[in-house]
């Protein structure tokens, strides 16, 4: 019985000491490695970010490949409208009044499809639109000044 007992600590033993043997190996869809007589580098797809670190000249992300990526954005140019739109959400009558944008302003109302819905010159300062024949949905408001778009709000038409 002690030959049995020694001999299935002996098996456990083994299978355990297998089973914690670290491997150098990485399984992954893609990667590649590349080395020079001074520098090596290696990489996989799909590993998890671990830390990133640079200095003024590298930078290294531990654990997944990253081409250099730049992000821009648009700024928007934010002029002294006094533009307002109100309510929105609309239900019914949409108001718009204008300061300061002289006679030629057209309110122009596209669907998220791009398609016009509703076009009006500006006759005064305040403009009313009544809405309450459109889907519920998103909508876009272009104030047109002088065949330029001057500024597009976003409206939320609800029942």
């Amino acid at each position: 019985m002690k030959k049995f007992f020694l001999m299935g600590c002996f098996v456990h033993l083994c299978i355990g000491v297998h089973a914690q043997s670290a491997s150098l190996q990485v399984v992954s869809s893609a990667g590649g490695h590349f080395s020079n007589a001074t520098h090596q580098v290696s990489f996989t797809i799909g590993e998890p970010v671990i830390a990133t670190h640079s200095n003024s000249t590298n930078t290294l992300t531990q654990g997944f490949h990253q081409t250099k990526l730049q992000v821009i954005s648009i700024g928007e140019l934010f002029i002294e409208s006094g533009i307002k739109v109100y309510p929105n959400p609309v239900v019914q009558d949409l108001h718009i009044e204008t300061s300061n944008l002289g006679d030629d302003v057209w309110i122009n109302l596209y669907a998220t499809d791009g398609k016009l819905v509703l076009q009006k010159k500006m006759l005064c300062a305040e403009e009313k639109l009544n809405v309450a024949n459109l889907a519920e949905g998103t909508y876009f408001l272009s104030l047109n000044f002088s065949n330029s778009i001057f500024q597009t709000f976003s409206i939320i038409k609800t029942q």
